[in-house]
């Protein structure tokens, strides 16, 4: 007779990487600082497998693309997070927002009033800037791997994830 696994229902830790099973929740400490956290942020994380980057090189990134919306796993989370960084995260949200959004209409007028070059300057420094701004209101949690059973991540602080019971 068979014997089944229950998978945990308690998020646990292993090193510096969290795993958190689909029906589990986190405690209330900001993951970020390790302070009280009463601000839940739901965000929905993306996995696929690294092996699919191939693809890039052959046959091209169009396929790419294609390929790792079909194939990847997702898993939505309440993370917890503090005033401070809740607050940074709408902030650098808003600054990558702006960046992107007028990095075109900003280099063109700047291209027909100022210089051509300055214009061109100005789209890549404000597209840059947008894509970094966006990045950090993530604030550096990333998930390392997504399955059925849960997923494991990297990013949170080491006072978080010593909440948490270790992996035996």
């Amino acid at each position: 007779m068979a014997s089944f696994a229950l998978a945990p229902t308690v998020a646990t830790r292993r090193g510096k990487e969290l795993l958190v099973p689909r029906s589990a929740s986190l405690p209330p400490v900001c993951m970020k600082c390790g302070t009280p956290a009463n601000t839940p942020w739901r965000r929905k994380f993306y996995w696929h497998s690294p092996w699919l980057y191939i693809m890039i090189l052959f046959p091209g990134l169009l396929i790419y693309v294609i390929v790792a919306l079909i194939v990847r796993k997702q898993m939505e989370l309440n993370l917890p997070i503090c005033e401070t960084h809740h607050a940074d995260r709408k902030r650098y949200k808003l600054l990558g927002a702006i960046m992107l959004i007028g990095f075109i209409p900003v280099s063109v007028i700047l291209g027909i009033y100022g210089s051509e070059a300055l214009g061109w300057i100005t789209c890549l420094v404000m597209f840059v800037a947008g894509i970094v701004f966006y990045q950090m209101s993530m604030l550096g949690l990333h998930a390392t791997k997504i399955d059925d059973l849960g997923g494991s991540f990297r990013g949170a602080c080491d006072t978080f994830l010593n909440q948490l019971p270790e992996q035996t």
